[in-house]
């Protein structure tokens, strides 16, 4: 009884070391205010924080000008190729 436990245990570890690490989870956010230093050093620093406080997810931001961010997203949805957020 004993050595079918720990044999039963030994399984149960080599099939855990097995398992593949879960892959973090990687958003792109396109943000329109690239011209605002104010706004962009905040919205960093919210994103970077969020990025440190846990390890599921890693947003990465794009900043376009505000003049050319509506002509940058019609493009992309026209090319099928949106971010996963946006600003």
């Amino acid at each position: 009884m004993k050595l079918t436990k720990h044999l039963t245990g030994v399984v149960i570890a080599s099939t855990c070391l097995c398992t593949p690490a879960l892959a973090q989870t990687r958003l792109t956010m396109w943000y329109h205010g690239a011209g605002n230093e104010v706004e962009s050093r905040i919205l960093n620093q919210i994103i970077s924080d969020f990025n440190t406080s846990q390890s599921d997810w890693t947003v990465t931001i794009e900043s376009f000008p505000e003049k050319s961010y509506n002509d940058s997203v019609a493009a992309a949805a026209l090319a099928g190729n949106l971010p996963d957020i946006l600003d």
